[in-house]
């Protein structure tokens, strides 16, 4: 899987563009069901797209503008892996509590105590974890009040992928200010120079306890911004998607729900899941993803075979209700969602297979039937600890 770096340039005189384009809630009703067989690792990748932009103005005798913006296609659907080193600076975190609205306009070089610094959006933050020094990305509403508490959504990139990138592709940073969460993208470690979450299958090598990770990072941003204890999310492209799934089962007291997109669940995952309470569960996948195939592989259970776990683990009835979605791009080729009822605690238990797409995150805007932001989003909402909501 490869990773493919677009650069252009554009000189005009001293003009140079540059471009390039993831707590306790109450216990399930009865014992549960858990899967079995295991099949062997192999690798995922994902695609990010992402945008950043600089700009430099030195005014002499003439006005030299540069503009930066990079090409990012991580892994997947075309795609492959993200050639450039994550962010690996360091930093601490502590505890305090935000009073005012964020602004982009704030001093230079301002770190709140919990590590975050202020200074553009979305802040870049830093937790010391397990000898490393992680990085990610935290955006609150324009009106934040450290006297609201809210929903807390953890959105993880793709294998080869990074938090800049998935802040922006998964479209969820356009839903902030009106549906009223924070945001909060993680940056994945480094494995063999790719940056990645430690899910089993394909990064069985890696030695990162980013389980540890991101439940630390829960506690430090719930302690220096208001976080809804009882309404916290995780989401993710596809090695994102497969670490979702891996915090529904071993984070279930602090995750309420989650949404795989084009992610899955790797054999150790599958086997050795045993969440202590019931999650909120969504997938989204295509059905011609040829990296992180529908039906499975070596290194990744089917999506049947997920779907099939959950349901047997939350007690749901075990046939689906159907419906079919718009099909809004006019291919032909309509979503189907399948929807499992009566599950423990009322979770939700949702698949949307998405017909002839392959590995990306839909949004309309590029030309899929449903919009993936507002689709994880209006599921996720739907629950908290203490399960789902009619």
């Amino acid at each position: 899987m490869q990773c493919i770096i677009y650069r252009i340039k554009n000189f005009n005189k001293n003009t140079t563009e540059t471009g390039t384009v993831t707590a306790a809630k109450s216990a399930t009703k009865n014992s549960a069901k858990r899967g079995s067989s295991r099949k062997a690792a192999g690798r995922a990748v994902d695609r990010v797209i992402f945008v950043s932009r600089i700009w430099q103005r030195k005014i002499h005798v003439t006005l030299a503008v540069t503009f930066t913006v990079f090409i990012l296609v991580a892994c997947g659907g075309g795609g492959g892996n993200e050639s450039a080193t994550p962010l690996q600076s360091g930093g601490t975190t502590g505890s305090t509590s935000q009073t005012s609205a964020q602004s982009t306009n704030q001093a230079q070089n301002t770190q709140t105590e919990a590590g975050c610094d202020e200074t553009s959006l979305p802040y870049s933050c830093q937790l010391n974890h397990g000898g490393l020094t992680r990085t990610y990305k935290l955006q609150l509403p324009s009106d934040y009040s450290a006297n609201e508490p809210l929903p807390l959504v953890l959105n993880l990139h793709g294998y080869g992928g990074s938090a800049v990138g998935q802040h922006s592709y998964s479209r969820l940073n356009r839903l902030i200010n009106e549906q009223r969460f924070i945001l909060l993208s993680p940056q994945g470690s480094l494995l063999d120079g790719t940056t990645h979450w430690n899910v089993g299958g394909w990064t069985s090598a890696s030695t990162v306890d980013d389980v540890g990770f991101i439940d630390a990072l829960i506690t430090a941003v719930s302690e220096g911004y208001a976080v809804d204890g009882q309404r916290v999310y995780s989401t993710g492209m596809s090695n994102g998607g497969y670490m979702s799934f891996l915090l529904a089962c071993q984070l279930s007291h602090r995750i309420a729900a989650v949404a795989s997109v084009t992610g899955a669940m790797t054999p150790e995952t599958y086997n050795q899941c045993a969440p202590s309470e019931a999650v909120g569960i969504l997938q989204i996948h295509g059905t011609v993803d040829d990296v992180v195939p529908y039906a499975g592989n070596g290194w990744s259970r089917s999506i049947p075979d997920a779907m099939d776990y959950w349901v047997g683990h939350h007690q749901c009835d075990a046939t689906a209700s159907t419906d079919t979605l718009v099909d809004v791009n006019g291919d032909t080729a309509q979503p189907r969602r399948y929807s499992y009822r009566n599950c423990a605690d009322n979770v939700g238990v949702e698949h949307i297979e998405m017909v002839a797409m392959g590995h990306v995150w839909p949004a309309i805007i590029r030309g899929d039937d449903i919009a993936g932001g507002e689709v994880v989003w209006s599921f996720l909402q739907r629950h908290t600890l203490a399960g789902g909501m009619p």
